[in-house]
């Protein structure tokens, strides 16, 4: 039995040129392989599932399990399970024991049945066959043998198997491309030797489609599904080849048409005409064509004031166009009038507006000022610097300009927010009604961010205008402190050493004095005699004394020379 089946093997690998493909099935985590031999074609489901649920996917594609009845099925089998792309071990196929049976070891197929209740075959390969009996299924393995197991467990997959007895086409034959095959069933392949009817066959490069249908008597044939001015066919050969209709020459792609060109030489920038021989360049509306003769310049309409009235032209590629200025509006008499945006329902303006020629003007009522980000609407408003004002209320509701707060007291007055104090100035600040200004010191400038301060550029551009010393002058709800006068690191070294020189010049000065009052005591004690030394103060006599003294020392004279 074993050298007959082997006999059959090799005169079927002889005879069948086999060639198996790969695709995606309904599930994209589930292969679907397929192998198409003569009249069947056999597709792997590789999806882990009971036998009836499995043999559903089969019949969802208008096939069955299959059944492996030859030698030639069983090496169509080999081709789809021996892949490296097929996962799992077992897979059902279409044999099945009866669930009032037992096995019988006396026939080839051990008393099981094919799923159309047919016993007939020429091939078997049992690995083992439980006693076991009752309702009980195959399964093949990789090595294509045979194995019971009870029919409610799970298998890998199941093998199916599509019955083409009406007949296929042949496989295509594309000279410098390649085709590739999308089966009805939903199998993908490159290389077919069969292709079951409804086949679509894609070609390249030329991306033509063809369709495997019944044309006449039974006779499969491949038919175009690509439309387009020309005529393809498949020849008998079974090769595919395209032709045009006249005026017409196939491109490299060897499926699409051109317009066959006459014109030679350069080639024309908008369009080349050909006629009766002579052949000339034309240009598109909106353009003429250069001197060069073949190519196409814009035409600017506007320098022919095709405009009428006030109308400005705006040239655009190709043509033109007419329109009023912004606030103007054109009229029936394609004159442009000024439009009244204030006389319109929707004013434009929060407050009052006021026309212009084509434009508009917005003011505020009082307490009000325009929005800096927006002049159509207001804002409420303090006069400059001023510390408290009165609010704008609407009943009992009232409002305060940005940078005051309502004081809710007998009478309501917005009183300005002293922000100084939660600012983030690097050196010195100044409140202002509703907000704050950073100051710098001389010599320094405020940088961008309106906070830090740098040095001034020596020419003294972008440098804040200040008095010297003294910051801006401030409200009385300015930082706390007098505004003294900022003396810079300069200035104060300057002060120190005019001190210090002075401290110098005048002890300079005293050491002087100093030693001139020694030298004048010392030259007077030199010079007086020793008893005026010990005697500062004499007596001082009158004119009559001077006279008695006079006289006793002239007598005390006379005696001594006596």
């Amino acid at each position: 039995m074993v050298s007959g089946v082997s006999a059959l093997l090799l005169s079927a690998i002889a005879l069948a040129q086999l060639v198996h493909s790969q695709g995606t099935g309904d599930h994209q985590k589930d292969a679907v392989r397929t192998v198409c031999i003569r009249d069947f074609c056999y597709i792997l489901q590789q999806e882990s599932r009971k036998f009836n649920m499995a043999r559903n996917l089969c019949i969802d594609r208008n096939s069955d399990a299959m059944t492996v009845r030859s030698a030639e099925a069983a090496e169509a089998l080999s081709q789809l399970l021996q892949s490296a792309a097929v996962r799992g071990t077992n897979f059902w196929i279409g044999l099945q024991l009866h669930r009032k049976k037992c096995p019988n070891n006396d026939t080839e197929l051990r008393g099981y049945q094919w799923m159309d209740g047919d016993t007939d075959t020429v091939y078997s390969n049992w690995k083992s066959v439980s006693p076991d009996c009752g309702s009980r299924c195959v399964t093949v393995s990789r090595d294509l043998t045979w194995e019971d197991r009870p029919c409610n467990v799970k298998a890998d997959g199941i093998v199916c198997e599509v019955d083409y007895s009406d007949g296929m086409c042949p496989e295509l034959h594309i000279a410098g491309g390649s085709v590739v095959y999308r089966t009805p069933f939903g199998a993908e392949s490159s290389d077919l030797s069969h292709v079951p009817p409804q086949t679509i066959a894609s070609l390249s490069p030329s991306g033509l489609r063809l369709e495997c249908v019944d044309k006449v008597f039974g006779v499969w044939s491949w038919n175009s599904q690509t439309p387009g001015p020309w005529e393809c066919e498949v020849d008998g050969d079974a090769y595919s080849r395209c032709r045009c209709r006249p005026e017409y020459e196939l491109k490299r792609d060897q499926r699409d048409c051109s317009i066959i060109e006459h014109c030679r030489g350069p080639s024309c920038h908008y369009l080349c005409v050909d006629r009766s021989g002579a052949v000339f360049c034309t240009c598109r509306d909106g353009y003429e064509l250069d001197e060069d003769g073949r190519s196409c310049n814009e035409i600017d309409e506007c320098l022919r004031k095709p405009c009428a009235g006030d109308e400005i032209c705006s040239n655009t590629p190709g043509s033109f166009s007419c329109h009023c200025p912004t606030g103007y509006r054109k009229t029936d008499a394609h004159t442009c009038e000024d439009i009244n945006e204030c006389s319109s329902a929707a004013s434009p303006c929060a407050h009052k507006c006021g026309n212009t020629l084509g434009s508009f003007t917005c003011s505020c009522y009082s307490g009000y000022r325009p929005d800096p980000e927006d002049f159509t609407k207001c804002v409420t408003h303090c006069p400059t610097n001023s510390p408290e004002c009165a609010p704008i209320c609407f009943g009992s509701h009232c409002d305060c300009p940005e940078g005051y707060i309502l004081d809710e007291a007998d009478t309501p007055t917005c009183v300005n927010i002293e922000e100084c104090p939660n600012t983030e100035c690097e050196y010195d600040c100044i409140n202002s009604g509703g907000t704050h200004t950073c100051t710098c010191p001389l010599g320094s400038q405020l940088k961008e961010d309106g906070k830090s301060c740098e040095k001034q550029d020596e020419d003294g551009s972008g440098s804040r205008e200040m008095t010297e010393g003294v910051p801006t002058p401030t409200s009385p709800t300015n930082r706390t402190g007098t505004a003294d006068a900022h003396i810079t690191l300069a200035a104060l070294l300057g002060i120190i050493f005019s001190i210090v020189v002075l401290v110098l010049v005048l002890a300079c000065l005293g050491h002087h004095l100093l030693k001139k009052s020694r030298k004048w005591q010392a030259s007077s004690k030199y010079k007086s005699p020793k008893e005026e030394q010990d005697v500062n103060l004499s007596q001082v006599l009158s004119a009559g004394d001077v006279q008695q003294k006079q006289s006793q020392f002239t007598d005390e004279k006379a005696e001594l020379r006596t």
